[in-house]
């Protein structure tokens, strides 16, 4: 039995050697084919997540614009209700350019009523501008501050309708709710987005009453929603239009439009269907 005075019991056992350093002993980390394949997957989901971000983007605008459009149709209407049933015609003031004009910035114009007759109804001058509407030339002191117009022929005038569809006369004008019979405040567009390099006063003039193979635009709708645009009615709904003819389709260019005769297009037809008319 060995004791602490044994001299064999006082040697200690020595103590292991420490291993050499090795880096493979470190955390495991990423090769390269690794990060490639990560990156790679990275790519696939990205490529399969943005269409749908934008496509919800559109969505969400479209949304945003027929608030507005509705808002201002509703606003028409309430000045129809506070002036024996006549129409509000030109609701604002000012003339848009691709220049350094200031109207083009000048947002009293649209909610002062001592400017704009709609002043009175509609209080914010976000509600003329197209969310979508992101165009401004290089000349523009800011951003442009209205996208949208109202329909010439409601309490203001239209160039002379044609009237060549059998069984309907377009009207000129309209100035008053009430006469708005055909196709009725349900079917008749009052407000509409309308094409950057077409819009300047804030009314819309449509040439009514052709046949399709004569149609022709005088001011052109816009597109801003995937080739869709945004109208509110006289009852004070509104919508979105998804449109069919590439030509109804242009692209911005800073210019003005011309008059465009477009044969045979068929949402010529859809806007024609949907402006006054009588028996």
């Amino acid at each position: 039995m060995l004791t602490d005075n044994d001299p064999i019991a006082s040697v200690k056992a020595p103590r292991p050697a420490a291993a050499p350093f090795s880096p493979a002993r470190r955390g495991a980390g990423f090769t390269l084919i690794e990060l490639l394949v990560v990156i790679a997957i990275i790519a696939i989901l990205a490529s399969l997540l943005l269409p749908a971000l934008m496509s919800a983007k559109i969505k969400a605008q479209g949304l945003a614009c027929m608030s507005n459009t509705r808002q201002l149709a509703l606003g028409a209407i309430l000045y129809a209700g506070d002036n024996n049933d006549l129409l509000i015609g030109n609701p604002v003031g000012g003339w848009l350019t691709w220049g350094s004009e200031t109207d083009n910035t000048d947002t009293s114009l649209l909610i002062d009523p001592d400017k704009a007759r709609i002043g009175r109804y509609v209080k914010s001058a976000d509600v003329f501008k197209c969310p979508a509407d992101k165009f401004q030339s290089p000349q523009n002191r800011g951003p442009r501050v209205r996208s949208m117009s109202f329909n010439a022929v409601m309490g203001w005038h239209l160039d002379p309708p044609v009237n060549q569809i059998k069984g309907r006369t377009y009207l000129p004008q309209v100035n008053k709710l009430s006469e708005l019979l055909r196709p009725g405040p349900d079917m008749t567009w009052w407000v509409v987005d309308e094409h950057p390099d077409s819009i300047n006063d804030a009314v819309f003039q449509f040439l009514a009453g052709r046949f399709i193979p004569n149609a022709e635009w005088r001011d052109l709708p816009a597109s801003y929603h995937n080739r869709a645009c945004g109208f509110s009615f006289a009852d004070g709904h509104s919508e979105i239009k998804k449109w069919k003819d590439a030509r109804t389709i242009l692209p911005v260019t800073f210019h003005d439009l011309p008059n465009m005769p477009v044969p045979g297009n068929v949402d010529y037809v859809w806007m024609n269907d949907r402006m006054p008319y009588t028996e």
